[in-house]
């Protein structure tokens, strides 16, 4: 089996409006959630549409754009360019400036419409790349807890299913949850 790599996001270029990244976003070792993705499944056509987005943490504010995604060496090479217009945005530039490899940059995909291999739901056959979070400002590394998990789930009984199974094991995320519940 497997495991998941972090692979550190690199900073490319500059100024005191944007800056550009570039790193491997996804790669066919299992993830966090034990999903693997086929590379090769992955649909990039948003990206050549300039439609998929780069985010902070997976939250639902717009920090950037992806301006290139492709296979590389059987994993998902992503540039993109973040501009400097929020504090998330300011603090992602900050970490990737300082280059600290105890704390390093990293990038999480984003996706809709995942196929699964007949049989072995823990195999993405297909996916259409929506965007990539940026991740690592927050004081805990992403954990089973993560929203970005969470937008893995295929129907909206799996997902209602997954966050009760989730709110009765942890408290920190019956917290968050019932925080998120309160603003809509």
């Amino acid at each position: 089996m497997a495991s998941m790599t972090t692979i550190a996001v690199k900073l490319k270029a500059n100024n005191d409006k944007f800056f550009r990244f570039s790193g491997v976003a996804s790669s066919e070792s299992r993830d966090a959630a034990g999903e693997i993705i086929k590379q090769r499944g992955i649909d990039l056509s948003l990206v050549r549409r300039g439609k998929a987005i780069v985010n902070a943490e997976h939250d639902n504010t717009t920090i950037g754009n992806i301006e290139l995604a492709e296979i590389r060496d059987g994993q998902l090479y992503i540039e993109g360019i973040v501009y400097i217009k929020t504090i998330k945005a300011k603090q992602f530039y900050d970490r990737l400036v300082k280059n600290d490899p105890e704390k390093p940059v990293t990038l999480s995909i984003e996706f809709v419409n995942p196929e699964y291999a007949q049989g072995d739901e823990s195999t993405l056959t297909e996916i259409i790349l929506t965007g990539v979070a940026l991740i690592g400002i927050r004081d805990k590394p992403a954990n089973n807890d993560t929203y970005a998990e969470l937008l893995k789930s295929v129907s909206k009984e799996d997902f209602f299913d997954e966050i009760m199974r989730r709110a009765h094991s942890s408290e920190e995320f019956k917290k968050r949850l019932i925080k998120i519940l309160k603003f809509t």
